[in-house]
This record gives C-alpha cells, sequence and structure tokens, in this order.
C-alpha cells in the first residue's frame, strides 16, 4: 500500500470574488489545482491541472478561456512556502473572448505543463517586474520542495486591475536525476531543448535537437524522463513532422508508437478511462458523441465529414480511451484536443490543415 508522503497538502478550494479587465460584474468562481504527481525529476516537465467552475450561483457569466490563459501569466511559485513569485511561460496572455454562461455543476480543466521559460535581457524589465518574476530559465531550478498555485486569468498585482482569486496551494518535490536519469538530463538541460519540452516546438534551424533527444533516449529508454519527452515529440511531431528527414522521422514514429501517417495524439489524461456504455444498434458518429460526452463528463466532438458516418455496435461497456481508438480507426481519423475535450477529423482534413 502506497503511503502518503510527509508533505502532501489536501487541496482547498478557495472562493473569492473576481473582476477581470473589461468584464461586466463579479462572476463567482472556484480554482482548483492539482499536479499529477507528487515528485518529479530536476528539469522534468511539471504537470498542473485546473478546474475552473462556478461557485454558489446557478448560472455564471464568464470569458472562454483557453490553456495560454493561465500558462501564460497565472502561475506562481514559491521555494519557501510564503513568498511567491510569477512564472512567465509561452502562451496567449488575457484575451477578451465572449462570454458564456456555466450552468452548476460544468467544469472547465486546463492542463499546464510548467518547466521552462526563455530568457529576457533584465534591461528590459521593470524594477517591480524583477521583484514579482520568477528569474527566467527553469520553473523549479533546484532539487527541493515548491509550492505552487494559480490565479484567475486577468488578475494584475501590479495595476491591481481586479481582486486577487487565487486557488489552493500544492506541493510539488523536485529531486536530483541519478544513474541513467543524470545522463539523459546532461542532454536534456540544454536551453533549446528545455524550450522544446516547454513547448513542443523549437524555433526554425534548432531541429538537431530533436536528434539529440532521440539519441539520449536511445541510450536510457527506460529514463524517467521519458513521458515529458514523449509528450513534447507527439506536438512537435503534430506541428512539424513533415520537416524532419526521412531517418529522423522514423525514429520518432519509432518512439511515438506511430505506425501510420497520422499522428495518433492520446495524452496521458487520465479523464479518458471514464466508464461508458453503448447500446446495441446503429447510429452516427455525431449522435454516439454526444451520449458518450453525457456519461464522460468530456466535450468530444466530430467535423461534420466525420459526424454523419453511421456504424454499428452490440451492447458494449467500455472506457471513453478504448471507444476512441475504434472511432479513430473507423473513420480513418485523427482526434485532435483543444483545452480539455476532443475533435476527430478526417485523414485528409488533417493534411489540408497543415498545408
Amino acid at each position: 500500500m502506497r503511503t502518503r508522503p510527509a508533505f502532501f497538502v489536501a487541496l482547498v478550494t478557495i472562493t473569492l470574488l473576481a473582476a477581470p479587465p473589461s468584464s461586466v460584474g463579479a462572476p463567482r468562481v472556484e480554482l482548483h489545482l492539482k499536479s499529477q504527481r507528487d515528485s518529479y525529476l530536476l528539469g522534468e516537465t511539471v504537470e498542473l491541472a485546473v478546474t475552473v467552475k462556478p461557485g454558489s450561483d446557478s448560472t455564471l457569466p464568464r470569458f472562454e478561456l483557453f490553456p495560454e490563459d493561465f500558462l501564460g501569466e497565472s502561475i506562481y511559485v514559491s521555494n519557501d512556502g510564503s513568498h511567491f513569485r510569477q512564472f512567465v511561460g509561452r502562451g496567449a496572455g488575457w484575451i477578451l473572448r465572449e462570454p458564456m454562461n456555466l450552468v452548476a455543476g460544468q467544469n472547465r480543466t486546463f492542463r499546464l505543463p510548467v518547466l521552462y521559460s526563455p530568457p529576457i535581457r533584465e534591461a528590459h524589465l521593470m524594477p517591480e517586474e524583477l521583484k514579482r518574476l520568477l528569474p527566467f530559465g527553469l520553473a523549479f531550478p533546484e532539487p527541493r520542495t515548491y509550492a505552487v498555485k494559480v490565479a484567475y486569468p486577468g488578475y494584475d498585482p501590479i495595476a491591481d486591475l481586479a481582486k486577487p482569486l487565487f486557488s489552493n496551494t500544492v506541493l510539488v518535490r523536485v529531486e536530483a536525476p541519478r544513474g541513467a536519469d543524470a545522463e539523459v538530463w546532461k542532454v536534456l538541460q540544454r536551453p533549446v531543448i528545455l524550450e522544446l519540452l516547454q513547448t513542443g516546438d523549437l524555433a526554425e534551424g534548432k531541429e538537431e535537437a530533436v536528434s539529440a533527444v532521440l539519441d539520449a533516449v536511445s541510450r536510457s529508454p527506460r529514463t524517467r524522463y521519458m513521458p515529458a519527452i514523449r509528450r513534447a515529440l507527439r506536438l512537435y511531431y503534430e506541428r512539424h513532422g513533415s520537416q524532419l528527414s526521412s531517418t529522423e522521422l522514423a525514429r520518432m514514429r519509432a518512439l511515438l508508437n506511430i505506425t501510420e501517417d497520422i499522428a495518433r495524439f492520446y495524452p496521458d489524461d487520465d479523464r479518458l478511462d471514464a466508464p461508458v456504455t453503448i447500446d446495441a444498434g446503429t447510429t452516427t458518429v455525431g449522435r454516439l458523441l454526444e451520449s458518450l460526452s453525457a456519461q464522460s463528463g468530456i466535450t468530444v466532438t466530430a467535423s461534420p465529414l466525420v459526424e454523419r458516418d453511421r456504424i454499428w455496435y452490440t451492447h458494449r461497456v467500455s472506457d471513453l480511451r478504448s471507444v476512441m481508438i475504434d472511432l479513430e480507426r473507423s473513420a480513418s481519423g485523427h482526434w485532435q484536443q483543444r483545452a480539455d475535450s476532443y475533435h476527430l477529423v478526417r485523414g485528409r482534413e488533417l493534411r489540408e490543415q497543415n498545408r
């Protein structure tokens, strides 16, 4: 039986009044933060999830949020549990979008990979920014325990444009890599590779970083860094696979278990293990996805080209992930992740998007 670590903190949801810039009124929301794991290796991407849901009001007008809203400006880290400084990762920042109603019982979960922010010359920063921001580079730069919380996007602690609405605080333990992991870390600690791990992207002309990562994991295939590496390389494959040489493309497909030209995108999302039941008979993909969404609480949709496909099932009790894999195969399609939802498109639609 696993025991709870001594530093474990129970998740406590804090509810305050928040008034984002340009919003009307002060919507009541709750932010609930959790870490996917209790401990990570130095230089391993820390996977956070923040859930936004309404407070006591039955309906809640608010802005549509994307993960970049939280990642870009809303993560705060402390190495002593009291003095928090702001992590600035790649993100869209606060973008005004159409308000939506979030009725009681609904929520949105945003997944936040936190690792690295590229350096900015300190001469370009104001004194108050130097005090407020984390030093650029690794968000968790040494082995120790860190406290982490997130703020509702739009809160500006300097201009005080909104009252602070923070989540609960979670603790994340960072450990020093040892043995084979330490050898892999020697490769991963290059800034260009850390940015790849944070964003799944590379600046043009830096493609050799992919080869360096593939070489490192080929020497140490059981490294604890592998989940973070897989996530980053899968994102890179999705966006830039066509730019890779045939050799590197084959190596990446082997690492990611990709056997076709279309990338298979199944993140480490335990929500996809939700149980679902499929009634016997013939239906359309669109109607089946409506049923799966209602049963699992996870929005799964399809493009107009796919949703009208007719499919036949015997009565089946399964998990959402398995049904999604079946639908992907039968539709010759590909699941795209959109914030905390998934959208199925035909293979040729994906290729047209990437032209």
